[in-house]
C-alpha cells in the first residue's frame, strides 16, 4: 500500500486502460486501515472488501462503514490562481537536461535564485533529454542568460540562451 493516496490511484489506474475496465485488489493491514480511508476520500469512492471465501463480502461480512461527512468541494492544486501574463515572454534554452540528472524545479530554482524573479514570472518549463526550455519575461531575458549562465545545480554547469524563433 503506497504512503500517498495520488500515487495509490495513479497505480490502481494502470488497471484499466484505454476505456476497458480491470480489477485491483490491495491487500492490507489493520494498521493501514486509515490508509485505504484516506484513499477512499481522496478518489471520492467506495472500495469493498473481499469476504475470506473470495468474493465480494456478505452482508453480515461487511464492517460498518464510517458515516460520510459533508465537506466543502475543495479546488485542485493544479487550478491556483495565477497572476495574467501581458508581457512578451522568451524562451530560453538550457544546455543539460535529464541525462544530466536536471529536473524542472532545479531550473526554476536557477533562474529565480540567481535573476531575483518571482517563481511566477517562470513558466513554461520543460526538460528534455538532453537540454530544457524554460520562459520568462521578454524584457529579463538576456540578463536571466548572464545572471544563470555558467552556475551550478546538481554538479552541473548551465548554459542557457535565448531561443531563435
Amino acid at each position: 500500500m503506497p504512503n500517498s493516496p495520488d500515487v495509490y490511484v495513479h497505480r490502481i489506474g494502470r488497471t484499466g486502460r484505454v476505456g476497458r475496465s480491470g480489477r485491483a485488489i490491495t491487500l492490507i493491514t489493520p494498521r493501514q486501515r486509515r490508509d485505504l480511508e484516506a484513499v477512499r476520500r481522496h478518489a471520492n469512492t467506495d472500495i469493498a472488501p473481499w469476504s475470506k471465501n473470495g468474493g465480494p463480502p456478505t452482508p453480515a461480512e461487511r464492517p460498518p462503514q464510517p458515516e460520510r461527512e459533508k465537506r466543502e468541494a475543495r479546488r485542485p492544486r493544479h487550478t491556483k490562481p495565477r497572476r495574467e501574463v501581458v508581457e512578451p515572454r522568451a524562451k530560453l534554452v538550457v544546455g543539460a537536461g535529464r541525462a544530466l540528472g536536471l529536473e524542472p524545479a532545479d531550473v526554476v530554482s536557477a533562474v529565480v535564485d540567481n535573476s531575483h524573479l518571482d517563481g511566477e514570472d517562470v513558466s513554461n518549463v520543460r526538460v528534455l533529454e538532453r537540454f530544457s526550455f524554460v520562459e520568462v519575461p521578454g524584457e529579463r531575458a538576456r540578463e536571466v542568460v548572464q545572471k544563470v549562465n555558467g552556475q551550478r545545480i546538481r554538479g552541473v554547469e548551465l548554459r542557457v540562451e535565448v531561443a531563435g524563433r
